[in-house]
């Protein structure tokens, strides 16, 4: 048995080049890829928080976002343009 105390889930992770891997290895994870200056995702951003806060006690799923343009890596990956 660890010592470690149990991690605390957060409600919405912003995650990055350096987190996004190892966040996504294991679970269920609803990721939006997003930039500021967009309408589209200035009107989704409520509903993502509303999304985050629905599934805040629930540790199989996970709800983050990731800022589009600012993280190569996970724009390469996912073949993201702006």
């Amino acid at each position: 048995m660890s010592n470690l105390p149990p991690i605390e889930k957060l409600p919405l992770y912003e995650l990055t080049d350096y987190t996004f891997g190892d966040h996504i290895l294991m679970g269920q994870h609803f990721v939006a890829f997003h930039v500021p200056w967009c309408s589209h995702c200035r009107y989704l951003e409520p509903i993502w928080n509303d999304l985050a806060a629905a599934f805040s006690h629930d540790v199989t799923v996970t709800i983050a976002r990731v800022r589009a343009g600012l993280n190569l890596i996970v724009d390469i990956l996912f073949a993201l343009s702006l």
